[in-house]
C-alpha cells in the first residue's frame, strides 16, 4: 500500500483481544501505526478468501471507509463502476484520517 494513497488506508477500531495466525496474505495494513496490526509485530491486519474479508477492525468498518465499501460493492455486484456515495462520507473518511495521523505522529 502506498502512504500517500488515501483509498489504500483503513481507519476504525481495532480489536486487540485475541489474535490469529496462519494469514500469509493480507488484505490490508495499518498504515497509522505497525504495533496495531494483529501480531503487535507487522502492521498487517485481515485475510481475504474469495468474497469473504475477515478482520480485527470492529464496526462501523464499511460505513467509516466508503474506498472500501465501494470495493465491496464492485467485488459483490461483479461490477468496473464506482457506486455513487455521498461526499459526506468521503469527507468524514477524511476528517478522521487526518485526526488520526495527528494523534499519532
Amino acid at each position: 500500500s502506498d502512504d500517500n494513497d488515501i483509498s489504500s488506508q483503513l481507519v476504525g477500531y481495532v480489536n486487540t483481544s485475541s489474535l490469529y495466525t496462519g494469514v500469509k496474505n493480507p488484505f490490508c495494513e495499518f498504515l497509522l501505526n505497525s504495533s496495531l496490526g494483529n501480531d503487535k509485530k507487522s502492521a498487517f491486519d485481515g485475510i481475504r478468501y474469495m468474497n469473504f474479508y475477515g478482520t480485527q477492525m470492529i464496526g462501523p468498518v464499511l460505513v467509516k471507509n466508503p474506498f472500501f465499501l465501494n470495493k465491496i460493492c464492485k467485488n459483490i455486484t461483479d461490477s468496473e463502476e464506482d457506486f455513487t456515495l455521498s461526499s459526506y462520507q468521503y469527507l468524514a473518511y477524511e476528517t478522521t484520517l487526518s485526526e488520526l495521523k495527528k494523534r499519532l505522529v
